[in-house]
């Protein structure tokens, strides 16, 4: 019985080859032990390089977050969660210090709006303001800034009135 190798090589039942030119080879079991070793030893160099390229790869970055605390006290120990801006004038103002610490992972600009109006026609009388230059706050460092109200002289019928101060982090 023979299996058919190639077109011009047959191999027979003993593990002897013929090839094209008539020479018969026989593998000892030397050789099939070589040819293994070198096979186990090719593929044991192949998953080393693999597992050193992988331990100089490097790992994945976290993302990078943007965050800021505000604060009334210049060590940042103490939140600011609300502003009482007190009874205002028409033509009057009022300002409050606060201090902005970035909290993020990345360099920051800050940006001041002003939210949520109650009554909703006190945004048409009223501005907020800040003295922030835009300068570019590092993680870990703080910003002491001024936030000033400013109210139109020519509010009427308004009371009280009640708004979010949103301070943005963009990095």
């Amino acid at each position: 019985m023979s299996k058919t190798l190639s077109t011009d090589q047959v191999a027979d039942s003993e593990g002897a080859q013929q090839g094209g030119s008539g020479r018969t080879t026989r593998d000892s079991g030397k050789d099939k032990k070589r040819r293994f070793i070198a096979v186990a030893m090719a593929l044991i160099a192949s998953a080393s390089l693999a597992s050193t390229l992988a331990a100089y790869a490097r790992p994945p970055r976290d993302p990078p977050i943007s965050a800021v605390g505000v604060y009334s006290s210049p060590d940042c120990k103490t939140s600011l969660s609300s502003i009482n801006w007190g009874t205002l004038s028409p033509g009057g103002n009022k300002s409050v210090v606060a201090y902005v610490k970035n909290e993020g992972t990345v360099p920051v600009t800050l940006a001041l709006s002003a939210a949520n109006w109650s009554p909703t026609t006190a945004s048409s009388y009223m501005t907020l303001s800040w003295d922030y230059n835009g300068a570019r706050l590092n993680p870990g460092t703080k910003a002491k800034v001024t936030l000033t109200l400013q109210v139109s002289s020519s509010v009427d019928e308004i009371t009280s009135f009640s708004f979010d101060v949103v301070i943005t982090a963009t990095g």
